[in-house]
This record gives structure tokens, sequence and C-alpha cells, in this order.
């Protein structure tokens, strides 16, 4: 809370000029447990995960005040060399007026530590290479969240023979809530027979009452007609708002192919990884490399521009007027290093990074100004959520 707190004094005249600088931070450590990757690759761990979250909930949409079941599963997924996880347990944090109505073991042998608690805590104990289990816990739905989806953490922890583990992930369920109006919808473009969703993530969202239209862990961005809450509006706020990352064209959901529960902008896509924690609990997604921009890695023999920096790591320079960029708004954690030599398209030169485009328009009579490519609207519209 005191990190939001910070960040939105700091942002407080952003939305009308000001640019928020931030400095290069270090690269984000490995995940806890190693990250999710071939059984060819991957380092020895117990390496417990949640398997099924597309099936945790029942029903599918909770409404306040009554109940909703937790159907969690955990085991193993395979690395390069499997171990034995020992003294491991669920950490489950409740939201709001959430309380725990029951849990059942169902055929384990897991306990639950108390039944009073805010944190739920479902010790596990011993699990060996293959081994999996699942349990249900039952709880009320919050009738004090004022939105209409609830997120909630599912940690495990765990010791193996490489030490401590903490592991996490979200999962997002839709609330059976009456939406606060008006809703405003955006027009649609002149000229354009595409139409905007009407129903989903990317729908636009209706305008909150006059109180709840800005909170201090939730804005609501009429630009573009959306929803800001949690990590990802502290993220956004400590990591240049919208001159940097755009405007929210999506509110967050639960990516069906990765499990992460993700947010798209309009320069990028926010990933939520509770596993790092903090400052890492929020990550851009790697679109460079999910786009297959990478090209082929060169010598650092000769320097392409004045000022160009090699990146021996990736095998790439990156322009001087990309790299003053890079290195103000966050650097290596926050763009990753440079996936391609930069390119002259159209009046723009452009090079990719493994999360961001970097843009420069060279026919400026101005001194030139360096941007993120829309690379949020285009994955969109890659993906269908949007029309093209």
């Amino acid at each position: 809370m005191a990190r939001l707190i910070a960040a939105l004094l700091l942002s407080s005249t952003l939305l009308i000029g000001l640019v928020q600088i931030t400095q290069a931070a270090p690269p984000p450590p490995k995940p806890p447990g190693g990250s999710r990757c071939g059984s060819t690759t991957c380092a020895a761990s117990a390496n417990l995960t949640f398997k099924d979250l597309d099936k945790v909930f029942d029903p599918k949409i909770g409404t306040p005040g009554k109940t909703i079941t937790m159907t969690l599963r955990a085991g193993t997924e395979p690395y390069k060399e499997q171990l034995t996880a020992t003294d491991a347990f669920m950490e489950i944090p409740l939201y709001g007026e959430q309380k725990l109505v029951s849990f059942d073991p169902l055929k384990t042998n897991w306990t639950l530590r108390d039944s009073n608690a805010r944190t739920l805590l479902i010790d596990i104990g011993r699990m060996t290479p293959g081994q999996e289990g699942t349990i249900q816990i039952v709880t009320t739905v919050p009738t004090d969240l004022n939105r209409p989806i609830m997120e909630m953490n599912l940690l495990l922890n765990w010791n193996d023979a490489t030490g401590s583990k903490r592991k996490g992930w979200n999962v997002l369920l839709p609330l059976n809530v009456p939406l606060p109006g008006p809703v405003v919808l955006p027009d649609v473009p002149s000229g354009s027979s595409s139409k905007m969703p009407t129903t989903g993530p990317f729908a636009a969202q209706p305008v909150p009452p006059a109180d709840q239209y800005n909170s201090i862990e939730s804005w609501y961005i009429p630009a573009t007609h959306h929803n800001l809450s949690g990590d990802f509006l502290t993220y956004w706020l400590e990591h240049g708002s919208v001159l940097v990352l755009g405007y929210p064209i999506s509110e967050k959901f639960q990516e069906q192919e990765s499990g992460l529960v993700i947010q798209y902008f309009e320069r990028g896509i926010l990933e939520a990884h509770p596993e790092n924690g903090e400052p890492y609990n929020v990550l851009l997604k790697s679109l460079g490399r999910e786009s297959d921009k990478a090209t082929e890695a060169i010598t650092p023999d000769n320097a392409p521009a004045p000022g160009s920096v090699f990146y021996p790591e990736t095998g790439h320079w990156m322009d001087g007027r990309f790299v003053d960029y890079w290195s103000k708004n966050g650097g290596l954690a926050q763009f990753g290093f440079p996936i391609a030599e930069p390119t002259i398209e159209g009046n723009k030169l452009v090079q990719w990074t493994e999360r961001a485009r970097f843009e420069l328009d060279i026919s400026s009579a101005f001194t030139p100004l360096v941007q993120l490519g829309l690379v949020g609207n285009e994955f969109a519209q890659i993906k269908g959520y949007l029309p093209k």
C-alpha cells in the first residue's frame, strides 16, 4: 500500500504531460523453483505446481454473499531431475469479507492449520516425484469488493535438496454484480465497419459512480473505458504510465495458454508473477520473443552509429538514442535486451527488444522523441481480441 500511495503522489500530474523517470533496475531473478520449461533444460527441483487452474471455481461466476467451491489440484511437473518436496504447504489469502465455510481433504492426508485465519495454510508435507492430490475449499463470495471480478492468489511453498521454494499463481472469478451506470461505449471509428467487442475483457467498461471513480487501489481510465488496479496500477504508475505503456485496452484476465493473469495496454502487456515477489511480481510480456522478431546475433566489431552499445547477451547493438530511453525508463528489467539490429521502416528507426519495440521518427524537423510501438494493440488484433 505504501508503494502505491507513493506512486500516486509521484504521478498526480502525469496525465497532463509530466514525464516520470525511473532508474534502471537489475534483471529480474529466476522464479523460485525454476522457470516453466521442458525437462531437457530445467534444473533439478521438486517443482510443485497447481493444475487445472481453469477448473478451480464452481460455479464459474460468483454471487456476492453466496458460497463458491474451489477445487485445488496440486502436484509436480517434469524437470530435468525431479526431487522430493518436504514441508510443503498451500497458502491462500482470503479477501474482504470472504469467509471459510468448509475444508475437504478428499483422498489426501493434507490438513488445514487454522480455520479462523485470514490466510488459509494447508499442510501437504512430503510430496514425491509424480505425486499429486486434490482438495476442496468452500468459501463465501465477499460482498465488499466493489468490482465485477475477484482475484485470488494461490501459493505453494516447499523445501527440497536445492533449498526453500515459493511459487504463486493468480485465478480470477467473475462476479454476478450489477454494473454501475451509465454505460458509455466508445464510438466506432468513422468509415469503419468493424465493431468493438461488447463482452469480455476488451469490452468498454461502464463509468463507476462518482465515489468509486478513482480510489487508492483502482483507477477508471475514461480514454479507453477500462479499469486499472492493484499491482498493475502500481507498475503502470512507477514505469512511465501513459507516456511509456499507453492506456489499458482491456481489463485484467487469465490467459488460457499460460494461466497467467494479464492486462493489455496500448504499448505492451503486463503479466502477474506473484512467485517472484516485489519488485518483479509484474513484468512486461516478452512480445518481441513471442512475435519471432529476434534475428541472428552479430559480432561487436563495428558500431553501427555513434553512441551505440553492444549487448553480448543477445549479440546485438542498440542505437544510442534508444539506449538513453531504455536506461531512463526501466532498462533491462522493463524492456529486456535488444534482439535485433535497428532498421529503417518508412520514416521511422525501429528496434526490437525482448519486451518492446522502440521507434524514432527520423523525418521530423524537430529533435525526435523515442516512443514505444503500439505492440499491445497489434498483438490484441493478431489474437482476434480487437478488430483490425
